[in-house]
């Protein structure tokens, strides 16, 4: 049985029907479904079966939100999975310095513990093989912390990704919230949690877990 997704996850589906509200998307949610059928795992409480998703455009002004039932997922990736099994075209490697950021963030990182991988516009065209990346793109990195991290730890792992680029951009993934790692390095007494039910302000990621310093 596939596992339940999480959210950065990246789903291939089976038919467009199957999405909720399909009949009345833009146009371009049809196309862009065509080319390559994955949607992306949004947060979402857990109390209904149903899996929130978005659909990705050739911009960012489009992004369109729906959500699917578990038995029409083909294929589940998780940033991890992008990580280690897919590869970059290299004649996009030559072009796109998002792709090769992410070359060089898997050697500074190649001894890191916990789980992590490329989501945003790379992760998508590693999954779809749709090329998406411009020559602009950030490199968004997800970083899964199931257990509280240390101050000294976020400020390592952010030097050096930064020491590669400033256009990396790193989300860290707690159990029940997302947070940017710059923003804990800068401010953990004050940080603002990506929460399923919206943003809020907290100290502790991480519930009522002590957070390390």
């Amino acid at each position: 049985m596939m596992a339940a997704p999480s959210t950065h996850y990246l789903l291939r589906i089976d038919s467009l029907e199957s999405l909720s509200g399909i009949e009345s998307a833009p146009s371009w949610v049809k196309q862009s479904l065509q080319s390559a059928p994955y949607v992306v795992v949004r947060r979402w409480k857990r109390s209904t079966t149903e899996i929130a998703v978005g659909v990705r455009g050739s911009s960012r002004e489009e992004r369109w939100a729906s959500f699917i039932g578990p038995s029409s997922i083909i294929e589940s990736l998780s940033p991890t999975d992008l990580r280690i099994s897919k590869l970059a075209d290299p004649d996009r490697l030559e072009c796109i310095d998002a792709l090769k950021h992410l070359q060089f963030l898997k050697h500074a990182w190649c001894e890191l513990e916990n789980r992590w991988g490329p989501g945003g516009s790379v992760g998508y065209e590693l999954a779809s093989g749709v090329n998406t990346c411009q020559p602009s793109s950030d490199l968004d990195i997800v970083i899964f912390a199931p257990e509280p991290i240390s101050l000294h730890f976020a400020e390592q792992l952010l030097y050096s990704a930064k020491a590669i680029s400033e256009s990396i951009d790193i989300i860290v993934e707690a159990p029940q919230c997302g947070f940017s790692l710059q923003e804990f390095v800068r401010s953990s007494d004050n940080l603002v949690l990506r929460c399923a039910d919206g943003p809020r302000l907290a100290s502790n990621p991480w519930q009522n877990q002590p957070a390390l310093r």
